[in-house]
C-alpha cells in the first residue's frame, strides 16, 4: 500500500515506464521567456523526466531539481549523470521562489518554474 504522498516505492516503475513529455512543448515554453539565458527551476522534479528535457536546450543556463521524494530523486540522478542539474531534498508548498513562470502540468502537480537569476 502506497502511503498518500510517498512515491518512493512508485520511483523505479515510473523512471523505467513513464513517457516523455512532448517536445514541441517544451520548445513552445522555453521561447515564450524573452531572455537570452533561463535559469530554471523544477518543483516536484520526480525522476526528472521533464528537467532532463529542458536542462537539454541550450538557452538553459542552470537548472535546480527539487523532490521530496529520497527514490525519485535517485532514480533521476542515475539517468542525469550528463546534465548540469543540482538536484535538492524539498516540497512544493514550503518554496519561496522569484517565479517568472509558473506551469500546473499534470495530475501530480508538476510545477515548472523559470526563474530570473539577479546578477
Amino acid at each position: 500500500m502506497v502511503k498518500h504522498g510517498d512515491f518512493n516505492s512508485l520511483a523505479e516503475g515510473y523512471a523505467k515506464y513513464r513517457p516523455r513529455y512532448s517536445e514541441s512543448v517544451a520548445k513552445i515554453i522555453i521561447s515564450l521567456v524573452e531572455k537570452d539565458r533561463i535559469d530554471f527551476v523544477n518543483v516536484g522534479a520526480g525522476t526528472g523526466i521533464w528537467t532532463r528535457m529542458i536542462a537539454d536546450n541550450p538557452k538553459i543556463n542552470s537548472t535546480i531539481a527539487i523532490d521530496p521524494s529520497s527514490e525519485m530523486r535517485k532514480q533521476a540522478m542515475l539517468s542525469s549523470a550528463k546534465f548540469n542539474i543540482e538536484w535538492r531534498e524539498g516540497r512544493g508548498e514550503i518554496l519561496v521562489l522569484q517565479v517568472l513562470v509558473v506551469i500546473c502540468f499534470q495530475w501530480h502537480l508538476l510545477f515548472i518554474g523559470l526563474i530570473l537569476m539577479k546578477e
